[in-house]
């Protein structure tokens, strides 16, 4: 018996995610294809708090005090979301 088996589609494990280091008050962009790229900080509120250029997938949150917030990747062919949150 010689059956073929069909491997399943894993492009969800190489999905983007944030590294949020506390300790410097830095976000990483990990697994995201674009190391440099624009991005916008929104309040839950969805009023804008920042605008910047992330340098290797870095962003700075020092400014952020404690909350909710989105991180939106803005310039690039496939833009994404996440969800931020600072204690």
């Amino acid at each position: 018996m010689n059956k073929k088996v069909k491997m399943p589609n894993i492009d969800y494990c190489k999905s983007s995610y944030i590294d949020l280091n506390l300790e410097h008050n830095i976000v990483k962009i990990e697994n995201y294809p674009i190391p440099n790229f624009d991005y916008t900080i929104y309040g839950f509120n969805e009023k804008i708090i920042s605008k910047g250029i992330a340098k290797d997938g870095l962003v700075q949150v020092q400014f952020l005090p404690p909350g909710l917030y989105i991180l939106k990747v803005t310039n690039t062919k496939k833009p994404v979301s996440f969800r931020l949150l600072k204690v």
